[in-house]
Parts: structure tokens; C-alpha cells; sequence
């Protein structure tokens, strides 16, 4: 089926495509919280982030000097069961 286009096809397409929306005062305040909440939220998960962060840092270190300490404790012990064998 053969397609045909006007020679006024500019104008046809131009007047289909125009949208008349009006933008209120209440429109734009809702854009602006909207866009506060986004980078309150943002800011929040950073803040998450960098706590979780710290605190895996913080217990990786106690496990490192926890085993450290088991380490240096147990070794007096193992020496002399190795003496008394």
C-alpha cells in the first residue's frame, strides 16, 4: 500500500506535536522537593556507605589483633608441650 506525503508535511507534523501543558507555581515546588528528597538521599546512602566502611575496616583490625594475641599466648604453651614430649 503506497504512503503519501503532503507537501505541507512540516506544518502537518508540527501542528501534531505541539502540547499545550501549563506549569504552575505547585509544579515547580514539587519539582524542587523532589529533587531535595533525591539529594537527601543520596547524602544518606554516602553516609551509609562510609559507615559501613569504618566499621568492617574497624572489625577486620580487631580480628587481626585477636589472632595476633592468641598467637603470642599460645605460643609459650606449645613450646613446652614440645619440651615435655
Amino acid at each position: 500500500m503506497p504512503r503519501f506525503i503532503a507537501n505541507n508535511a512540516a506544518r502537518e507534523y508540527s501542528s501534531q506535536a505541539v502540547v499545550n501543558d501549563t506549569i504552575g507555581l505547585g509544579q515547580l515546588a514539587g519539582v524542587r522537593r523532589a529533587d531535595a528528597a533525591a539529594a537527601r538521599a543520596a547524602a544518606e546512602l554516602e553516609i551509609a556507605r562510609r559507615g559501613l566502611r569504618a566499621a568492617v575496616v574497624g572489625l577486620f583490625y580487631e580480628l587481626l589483633a585477636a589472632t595476633t594475641s592468641c598467637r603470642w599466648l599460645s605460643a609459650p604453651t606449645r613450646k613446652r608441650q614440645s619440651l615435655l614430649r
